[in-house]
């Protein structure tokens, strides 16, 4: 059955010279199922994006890991993974 608990809220902050469509892309391939990109903010003046993404998680993924390898994209700015819960999505 569906294992609801896989499914996360992950937020990645990023430098805006990084082209956001594709740069997590191979790391998303190894350890979730899904991936959805639900909310794009900037901030710091736009110098910076924020995306927040839902993803399910592979069953056996080690999130140190994948947020280690997301890290080394983004140049070790913010990430949060977080536990998706409803009010989490609004804007």
């Amino acid at each position: 059955g569906d294992r609801p608990e896989l499914e996360r809220s992950l937020r990645i902050t990023i430098p805006e010279s990084l082209d956001y469509t594709d740069v997590f892309e191979e790391i998303f391939d190894k350890y979730v199922t899904k991936c959805e990109l639900v909310n794009v903010k900037t901030s710091s003046m736009g110098s910076l994006f924020k995306l927040t993404y839902v993803v399910k998680l592979k069953k056996h993924t080690n999130q140190k890991d994948m947020i280690d390898k997301l890290r080394v994209r983004n140049g070790n700015l913010e990430i949060m993974l977080a536990q998706v819960d409803s009010g989490d999505m609004t804007l």
